[in-house]
């Protein structure tokens, strides 16, 4: 389980530059960091949090009863095409999302493609990051913002695979409650994420882009 995640700048990656990353646990403290190093500069330090036991597996709403209590559908293009006019590109791999559901009351319901290797994760980068995208359907705020993760009061990440189902709900103004689970309605979730916050991107001359494929493995 992690708590009080923040991210708190981004990585951006230059094929020019040397770029090392690093996550470093602390087990006496409970906590980790993740921090990049180029040759010539100083470290940057872009998460970091608690990390505790795994408790209870997390539950989940049923996906498929908020689908059908959605008021309007949206086209995965749509989504991805806004994310790209304001900074965001997502390669082909990034793109989990087959189909959208958005509901009355600040509730959003999202189908995955189904995934057959999770590559010795257990719950893959792309389906998580779907998911969190999932968010930006129920933001508030002018369109044109770029906006990036900032907080995650809490996560917890079990285990899921074969066709995913994603349910956000909107906690707050820009905070919003995240649920990744199988679509066949068995009531645990493979990841439940608390708190989730964004914040608009503050001015900067790098564009900011999603590799089509990236994958971090942290094992213990």
């Amino acid at each position: 389980t992690l708590r009080k995640t923040y991210f708190l700048q981004p990585l951006f990656l230059d094929s020019s530059a040397d770029v090392v990353v690093s996550c470093e646990l602390d087990m006496s403290k409970d906590r980790f960091e993740l921090s990049s190093t180029v040759t010539g500069q100083e470290r940057a330090v872009h998460c970091a949090g608690d990390a505790l036991a795994f408790g209870e597996v997390p539950t989940a709403p049923d996906a498929l009863a908020v689908r059908e209590q959605s008021s309007r559908t949206l086209e995965p293009a749509t989504l991805y095409d806004a994310f790209r006019r304001i900074g965001l590109g997502y390669g082909s791999a990034y793109r989990p999302i087959t189909n959208i559901w958005v509901g009355h009351s600040g509730v959003a319901m999202a189908s995955m493609r189904k995934r057959s290797n999770l590559f010795g994760t257990r719950v893959h980068p792309a389906d998580l990051d779907g998911a969190l995208q999932l968010t930006s359907v129920l933001a508030e705020g002018a369109s044109d913002e770029t906006r990036l993760p900032f907080m995650v009061a809490e996560a917890a990440l079990s285990t899921t695979g074969g066709r995913l189902g994603a349910v956000v709900e909107r906690e707050g103004t820009n905070t919003s409650r995240v649920w990744l689970s199988r679509m066949t309605n068995d009531g645990t979730a493979g990841a439940q994420l608390r708190g989730f916050e964004t914040r608009v991107l503050k001015s900067t001359t790098q564009p900011v882009i999603r590799r089509e494929h990236a994958l971090i493995a942290v094992t213990g």
